[in-house]
């Protein structure tokens, strides 16, 4: 799935600013990979497996309102 999202990413990225979008998303999916193996192992301890799917369904929740939120934002302009 990587090699898909980063083709997309360098088609729609301006080209001045291709290498700095690839960047980003590097960066990110890193960031992500190293939190998630963090906090995915802290709430196995303590909760169990149900902790891991508890802990996924907070993240996602999280993530799809600030969704929402930025897509207001940003359609109102």
């Amino acid at each position: 799935m990587v090699p898909s999202i980063l083709a997309l990413t360098g088609d729609e990225a301006l080209i001045s600013m291709r290498g700095s979008a690839m960047g980003l998303y590097s960066l990110v999916l890193g960031f992500g990979m190293g939190l998630g193996s963090i906090l995915g192992s802290y709430s196995y301890v303590k909760l169990g497996l149900g902790g891991i799917a508890l802990l996924a369904l907070v993240i996602f929740v999280i993530a799809f309102i600030l969704y929402a939120v930025l897509r207001v934002i940003l359609l109102r302009k």
